[in-house]
């Protein structure tokens, strides 16, 4: 017997209920006016809540040279075990609990429990419990327009955010070590409408990172960050988005001691119209996608030079 939509999203409720929730996010957003939560399926007052499945799978390519690093890279700290291929196996429930504030800010108390299965053993399988980061952000923002066909959105996102980072550098909030930092975010996006289905949009940006504690454990992230990004896409059908992706990322750290790295990406995606995945059913959605990523950092007096070439596509299913 199935149990219905109501009815898994109190399990959902009773779960979150049990695990320990030190962390919730508060969002601010000038752009953002809060409203009913379009995927809740229960309400207890001004608590929004339900539950979704996802499940992904993929194939990962991945080639590394020089010394390597144990910096923190995209949420790890530590190289992959093992270069070479694999084929990840993500699946998750999300438990998404929501409480409006005001008309524009909300928290986020939501969890996640999550299964990653690498059968070619690159990395290692693990259970993952992850909660919202212990954070607080504000976006401040303001549209423009330069013609019929080109606009924009020139912004300013401020973020204080605490993780508990393990010694691989995966998330830990149970024993991991704390990282917390302040991030600065300015920059602008801007669209140009090609035709009434295309679009091309342009990214830039510059970010900026400074630790607020555990200076010796994790002072060395300390950065700047200079982003340079453009997409071109195109809607088919009303419901079907695709498109291709290239940008470049540029990190400067503080730590003299600590190479400076370039970050080239370029991918190419399916969706749905909206952002989301391509719609199958009123509750199902898939998205695709295949792309790679090659970085590099610069030479220093005591760093090899390091190279990492990363290859990967994914197809992912969320149902509801």
């Amino acid at each position: 017997m199935g149990l219905t939509g109501g009815c898994w999203a109190a399990v959902g409720l009773l779960l979150a209920a049990a695990l320990p929730l030190r962390a919730q996010n508060i969002r601010y957003d000038t752009q953002k006016t809060v409203a009913v939560p379009d995927y809740s399926t229960i309400r207890i007052g001004q608590f929004y809540s339900t539950i979704a499945f996802h499940a992904a799978v993929s194939y990962r390519y991945t080639r590394s040279s020089g010394e390597g690093s144990d910096y923190l890279i995209d949420g790890e700290r530590g190289r992959i075990r093992e270069d070479g291929s694999d084929f990840p196996l993500v699946m998750a429930l999300d438990f998404r609990n929501y409480v409006p504030l005001s008309k524009h800010s909300d928290v986020d108390i939501s969890v996640r429990v999550a299964y990653r299965y690498f059968p070619m053993e690159t990395q290692e399988n693990e259970w993952t419990v992850t909660v919202p980061d212990e954070s607080i952000t504000a976006n401040f923002s303001t549209s423009y327009q330069l013609s019929r066909n080109l606009q924009g959105i020139l912004y300013d996102k401020i973020e204080y955010r605490t993780d508990y980072v393990d010694t691989r550098g995966f998330e830990d909030d149970a024993g991991g070590q704390q990282y917390s930092r302040l991030q600065n975010r300015v920059g602008t996006t801007l669209t140009w409408l090609l035709t009434p289905v295309s679009d091309l949009i342009f990214d830039l940006y510059r970010r900026d990172v400074i630790v607020t504690d555990n200076q010796e454990e994790f002072g060395n992230q300390e950065r700047v960050e200079y982003h340079e990004g453009v997409t071109y896409q195109r809607r088919f059908f009303e419901t079907i988005r695709a498109g291709v992706r290239a940008g470049a990322t540029q990190r400067d750290f503080s730590d003299k001691d600590r190479a400076d790295t370039t970050q080239y990406d370029y991918d190419i995606f399916v969706g749905g119209s909206e952002g989301g995945g391509i719609p199958i059913t009123e509750a199902t959605t898939l998205s695709l996608s295949i792309g790679t990523s090659v970085g590099k950092a610069d030479s220093t007096d005591t760093t090899e030079s390091e190279e990492r070439t990363t290859i990967n596509g994914s197809a992912t299913l969320r149902t509801q």
